[in-house]
Protein backbone atom coordinates (compact mmCIF):
# COMPACT_ATOMS: atom_id res chain seq x y z
CA UNK A 1 0.00 0.00 0.00
CA UNK A 2 2.61 2.25 1.16
CA UNK A 3 4.59 1.86 -2.76
CA UNK A 4 0.90 2.27 -4.08
CA UNK A 5 0.54 5.87 -2.43
CA UNK A 6 4.35 6.81 -3.56
CA UNK A 7 3.78 5.74 -7.20
CA UNK A 8 0.42 7.44 -7.25
CA UNK A 9 2.17 10.67 -6.06
CA UNK A 10 4.65 10.53 -8.48
CA UNK A 11 2.24 10.45 -11.45
CA UNK A 12 0.44 13.34 -10.08
CA UNK A 13 0.07 16.54 -11.93
CA UNK A 14 2.34 19.16 -10.36
CA UNK A 15 0.78 22.36 -8.62
CA UNK A 16 1.27 25.93 -10.01
CA UNK A 17 3.15 27.19 -7.18
CA UNK A 18 6.66 26.77 -6.71
CA UNK A 19 9.09 28.11 -5.00
CA UNK A 20 13.01 27.66 -4.82
CA UNK A 21 14.65 26.18 -2.19
CA UNK A 22 16.48 29.32 0.06
CA UNK A 23 14.72 32.41 1.20
CA UNK A 24 15.55 34.67 0.62
CA UNK A 25 17.43 34.36 -2.88
CA UNK A 26 21.35 34.92 -3.42
CA UNK A 27 22.39 38.26 -5.36
CA UNK A 28 21.69 37.85 -8.79
CA UNK A 29 24.42 36.36 -11.03
CA UNK A 30 25.62 34.18 -7.60
CA UNK A 31 26.28 30.31 -7.86
CA UNK A 32 25.16 27.79 -4.56
CA UNK A 33 27.88 25.33 -4.26
CA UNK A 34 28.07 22.01 -1.92
CA UNK A 35 31.09 19.83 -1.80
CA UNK A 36 30.09 15.72 -1.52
CA UNK A 37 32.55 13.32 -0.75
CA UNK A 38 32.57 10.08 -2.58
CA UNK A 39 35.66 9.00 -1.42
CA UNK A 40 36.53 5.95 0.64
CA UNK A 41 38.30 8.22 3.20
CA UNK A 42 38.13 11.43 4.56
CA UNK A 43 38.78 14.42 2.36
CA UNK A 44 40.39 18.03 3.19
CA UNK A 45 39.30 20.36 -0.20
CA UNK A 46 40.21 24.71 -0.30
CA UNK A 47 37.86 26.03 -2.81
CA UNK A 48 39.53 28.97 -4.25
CA UNK A 49 36.50 31.24 -2.95
CA UNK A 50 36.70 30.09 0.59
CA UNK A 51 37.56 28.57 3.78
CA UNK A 52 38.54 24.95 3.68
CA UNK A 53 36.40 22.48 4.06
CA UNK A 54 36.52 18.67 5.70
CA UNK A 55 34.55 15.71 4.47
CA UNK A 56 34.10 12.63 6.48
CA UNK A 57 32.72 9.24 5.40
CA UNK A 58 29.65 8.54 7.34
CA UNK A 59 26.33 9.74 5.46
CA UNK A 60 26.18 12.84 7.46
CA UNK A 61 29.69 13.71 6.75
CA UNK A 62 29.95 13.14 3.42
CA UNK A 63 27.59 15.86 2.27
CA UNK A 64 28.81 19.73 2.71
CA UNK A 65 26.61 22.68 3.27
CA UNK A 66 26.18 24.99 0.69
CA UNK A 67 27.62 28.40 0.13
CA UNK A 68 26.88 31.22 -2.10
CA UNK A 69 29.82 32.11 -4.53
CA UNK A 70 28.56 35.90 -5.61
CA UNK A 71 29.89 37.18 -9.28
CA UNK A 72 30.40 33.43 -10.45
CA UNK A 73 29.97 34.80 -14.63
CA UNK A 74 32.94 34.01 -16.87
CA UNK A 75 35.42 33.47 -13.43
CA UNK A 76 37.09 29.61 -13.45
CA UNK A 77 37.68 28.62 -9.93
CA UNK A 78 40.34 25.76 -8.35
CA UNK A 79 40.33 23.22 -5.93
CA UNK A 80 42.91 22.17 -4.02
CA UNK A 81 42.55 18.97 -2.70
CA UNK A 82 46.43 17.45 -1.22
CA UNK A 83 48.72 18.80 -3.96
CA UNK A 84 46.05 18.36 -6.35
CA UNK A 85 44.48 21.93 -8.00
CA UNK A 86 41.10 20.88 -9.61
CA UNK A 87 39.56 22.67 -12.04
CA UNK A 88 36.14 24.03 -11.22
CA UNK A 89 33.70 26.34 -13.35
CA UNK A 90 29.97 27.49 -11.84
CA UNK A 91 27.67 28.86 -13.90
CA UNK A 92 25.80 32.10 -12.73
CA UNK A 93 22.03 32.00 -11.24
CA UNK A 94 22.80 28.01 -10.61
CA UNK A 95 22.80 25.27 -7.48
CA UNK A 96 25.79 23.26 -8.52
CA UNK A 97 26.67 20.09 -6.16
CA UNK A 98 30.70 18.98 -6.86
CA UNK A 99 31.54 15.31 -6.18
CA UNK A 100 34.82 14.26 -5.45
CA UNK A 101 35.17 10.51 -6.79
CA UNK A 102 38.58 8.50 -6.83
CA UNK A 103 40.37 8.53 -9.89
CA UNK A 104 43.77 7.00 -10.18
CA UNK A 105 46.31 7.94 -7.06
CA UNK A 106 43.58 11.25 -7.07
CA UNK A 107 40.46 12.64 -6.79
CA UNK A 108 38.28 14.06 -10.00
CA UNK A 109 35.44 16.69 -9.51
CA UNK A 110 32.50 16.04 -10.90
CA UNK A 111 30.16 19.25 -10.91
CA UNK A 112 26.33 18.71 -11.31
CA UNK A 113 23.84 21.94 -12.06
CA UNK A 114 20.95 21.16 -9.81
CA UNK A 115 17.45 21.69 -10.32
CA UNK A 116 16.23 24.02 -7.78
CA UNK A 117 12.52 24.65 -8.27
CA UNK A 118 10.02 22.35 -6.43
CA UNK A 119 5.91 21.79 -5.52
CA UNK A 120 5.63 23.51 -1.65
CA UNK A 121 2.73 20.73 -1.58
CA UNK A 122 5.07 18.37 -1.84
CA UNK A 123 8.42 16.94 -0.97
CA UNK A 124 11.24 17.38 -3.39
CA UNK A 125 13.25 14.13 -4.09
CA UNK A 126 16.67 14.28 -6.21
CA UNK A 127 18.48 11.12 -7.11
CA UNK A 128 22.50 11.09 -7.52
CA UNK A 129 24.33 8.62 -8.96
CA UNK A 130 28.18 9.55 -8.21
CA UNK A 131 29.18 6.33 -9.02
CA UNK A 132 31.64 6.57 -12.00
CA UNK A 133 31.12 3.81 -14.16
CA UNK A 134 27.67 2.75 -12.96
CA UNK A 135 25.74 2.98 -15.80
CA UNK A 136 21.68 3.41 -16.11
CA UNK A 137 21.27 3.75 -12.10
CA UNK A 138 17.67 4.17 -10.83
CA UNK A 139 15.84 4.26 -7.68
CA UNK A 140 12.39 2.02 -7.10
CA UNK A 141 9.76 1.85 -4.46
CA UNK A 142 10.23 -1.87 -2.35
CA UNK A 143 8.54 -4.47 -2.61
CA UNK A 144 6.28 -2.98 -5.67
CA UNK A 145 9.73 -1.81 -8.01
CA UNK A 146 8.08 1.07 -8.92
CA UNK A 147 10.25 2.85 -10.52
CA UNK A 148 11.09 6.57 -9.04
CA UNK A 149 14.23 7.66 -11.37
CA UNK A 150 15.66 5.29 -14.52
CA UNK A 151 18.57 5.27 -16.47
CA UNK A 152 20.35 8.33 -14.31
CA UNK A 153 24.11 8.29 -15.91
CA UNK A 154 27.00 8.48 -13.62
CA UNK A 155 27.89 12.22 -12.28
CA UNK A 156 24.19 13.23 -13.31
CA UNK A 157 21.15 13.70 -10.66
CA UNK A 158 17.35 13.64 -11.21
CA UNK A 159 14.51 15.34 -9.57
CA UNK A 160 10.86 14.77 -8.88
CA UNK A 161 7.76 16.15 -6.53
CA UNK A 162 6.54 13.44 -4.61
CA UNK A 163 4.10 13.07 -1.61
CA UNK A 164 5.67 12.80 1.43
CA UNK A 165 4.77 9.34 2.41
CA UNK A 166 7.26 6.37 4.64
CA UNK A 167 8.00 4.09 1.73
CA UNK A 168 11.45 2.07 1.36
CA UNK A 169 13.59 2.28 -1.81
CA UNK A 170 16.30 0.36 -3.60
CA UNK A 171 18.62 2.53 -5.58
CA UNK A 172 21.19 0.01 -8.26
CA UNK A 173 22.77 0.25 -11.90
CA UNK A 174 24.47 -1.95 -14.46
CA UNK A 175 27.06 -2.78 -11.25
CA UNK A 176 24.30 -4.01 -8.57
CA UNK A 177 22.32 -3.01 -6.25
CA UNK A 178 22.52 -1.09 -2.68
CA UNK A 179 21.14 -2.09 0.86
CA UNK A 180 17.33 -0.43 1.08
CA UNK A 181 16.87 3.16 2.10
CA UNK A 182 13.87 3.98 4.18
CA UNK A 183 12.07 7.13 3.51
CA UNK A 184 10.81 8.16 7.03
CA UNK A 185 9.47 12.11 7.76
CA UNK A 186 9.54 13.84 4.96
CA UNK A 187 8.00 17.51 4.82
CA UNK A 188 6.19 19.17 2.27
CA UNK A 189 8.49 22.09 0.77
CA UNK A 190 11.55 20.36 2.05
CA UNK A 191 13.84 18.88 -0.42
CA UNK A 192 15.62 15.88 -0.23
CA UNK A 193 18.72 14.14 -1.76
CA UNK A 194 19.88 10.15 -2.13
CA UNK A 195 22.88 9.47 -3.20
CA UNK A 196 24.28 6.48 -4.25
CA UNK A 197 27.94 5.55 -4.20
CA UNK A 198 30.79 2.94 -4.23
CA UNK A 199 33.48 4.69 -2.12
CA UNK A 200 35.12 1.26 -0.46
CA UNK A 201 33.88 -0.87 -3.93
CA UNK A 202 30.60 -1.76 -3.06
CA UNK A 203 27.50 -0.15 -3.71
CA UNK A 204 25.62 2.32 -0.77
CA UNK A 205 22.91 4.40 -0.81
CA UNK A 206 21.33 7.18 1.62
CA UNK A 207 19.53 10.20 1.78
CA UNK A 208 20.13 13.41 3.53
CA UNK A 209 18.08 16.63 4.04
CA UNK A 210 18.93 19.66 1.54
CA UNK A 211 18.93 23.01 2.99
CA UNK A 212 21.93 22.73 5.49
CA UNK A 213 19.87 20.86 7.69
CA UNK A 214 20.39 17.25 9.28
CA UNK A 215 17.52 14.41 7.84
CA UNK A 216 15.91 13.38 10.96
CA UNK A 217 13.47 10.69 10.32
Amino acid sequence: MRAALFGLALLASPATAQQVLYEPPPPPGAAQVRFVNGAAAPVTLRPSFGAAVTLGVTPGERIGRYSVVPAVAGKSFTLSVGSQQLPLTLPPNSQVTVVLVAEGAGLRAQAITDEVEFNQTRARLRFYNATPGCAGAGLAVQPAGTRVFADVPPGEARMRAVNPVTAEVLAGCANGQAPVVPLRGLEVGAGYSIWLMSPGGALTAFITADGNKPYAP
